[in-house]
């Protein structure tokens, strides 16, 4: 709006509040490789669709549960018992290297497993091998 006036001003500064809220949605996109529509930020900027991100241990103990009632019939005890581990070392991980009590599940990539893989050797003094198993149970959970 032209002009010197109050309301000019007030309007042309919500307008600019608005304006780098926008930017700073399409630079979210950007960073986290979204696809960007007029659509998606609006909606970003009103809130649609807005939830919480699947958390991973939270995931990692629902899958973990499902395995404890599979065993002794498709999967042996072991085996369960082994996710329970690997969901420890996955816990304690997290809370070490993140100081978080939990991690959100899209937030994991390549550097997160190798962060891990690389806790188990040094942290948990596991041997390769035993580290790649827990790797391996952690991306199957």
């Amino acid at each position: 709006m032209m002009g010197k006036s109050v309301e000019a001003t007030e309007l042309n500064n919500f307008i600019n509040v608005l304006r780098n809220k926008i930017k700073n949605i399409h630079q979210t996109f950007i960073e986290n490789n979204l696809t960007i529509s007029a659509k998606s930020i609006i909606d970003e900027f009103k809130g649609v669709n807005k939830k919480q991100p699947k958390m991973t241990l939270q995931a990692f103990k629902e899958h973990n549960e499902q395995m404890d009632r599979l065993s002794g019939k498709s999967i042996s005890k072991s085996t369960a018992k082994r996710y329970w581990t690997c969901y420890n070392h996955v816990e304690q991980f997290i809370d070490e290297e993140y100081r978080k009590d939990d991690f959100p599940m899209n937030s994991i990539n390549h550097h997160f497993i190798s962060k891990f893989e690389y806790f188990l050797k040094t942290k948990r003094a596991c041997n390769h091998n035993s580290a790649l198993k827990y790797v391996n149970n952690f991306k199957k959970s």
